[in-house]
């Protein structure tokens, strides 16, 4: 039995996966790269050497504080990385319950001074995971909703408006979901692309 309301329900939160792809294919532009080498796991070298690239691109610091997104594997790759470190000085500090509550489930925890969040929308080039590490005004981006008054048959969601068209003579529902949404690069300055096995 199809309900309509149900399905209004799952194009609002399809949104969410169409930002984070959208996204992910944004930032996989960033022009600076990190990497041990192509086809290599995650390692804290590589970690290191993009926030080490942060601090110091065209002569100058850019400002945090950082956050990184991480394919799923990936991130297990960091983490078996930080397990066999022989240095105890640096933590790995896992998300809190309140920590996920405020920044979304995908927000793993921190590391270095780094926020870290995994992604299964980060993109790659058949070889790599093109993973990013930014800081503050790397990214931008614009988003809307329609308002669309004098129809009953209408449901802001979000971001997403819904409206529904029923042609009761064909025993027809028609649902269509409307969102705007755009990102881009704003500043290659303050981006690192962090490349990681496939």
């Amino acid at each position: 039995d199809l309900d309509p309301f149900r399905i209004a329900e799952s194009i609002a939160k399809s949104y969410d996966g169409m930002v984070a792809d959208l996204t992910a294919d944004a930032y996989a532009g960033f022009t600076d790269i990190e990497a041990t080498r192509t086809g290599a796991s995650l390692n804290l070298d590589a970690f290191f050497g993009a926030i080490q690239k942060l601090q110091n691109k065209s002569g100058k610091t850019v400002p945090g504080p950082y956050v990184c997104v991480l394919h799923p594997k990936s991130y297990n790759q960091l983490q078996d990385a930080i397990r066999t470190a022989s240095s105890g000085v640096l933590q790995f500090v896992p998300a809190s319950f309140e920590a996920i509550s405020a920044k979304g489930s995908a927000y793993k925890g921190q590391f270095a001074g780094v926020d870290i969040y995994v992604s299964s929308y980060v993109t790659n080039d058949s070889t790599d995971n093109l993973n990013a590490m930014w800081a503050p005004g790397a990214i931008g981006f614009a988003t809307g909703a329609p308002n669309i008054p004098g129809n009953n048959l209408v449901m802001p969601m979000d971001q997403v408006t819904v409206e529904m068209e029923r042609t009761a003579a064909n025993a027809l529902t028609q649902i269509v979901g409307h969102a705007y949404f755009g990102v881009s690069i704003i500043d290659q300055d303050r981006g690192v692309l962090l490349k990681s096995e496939v």
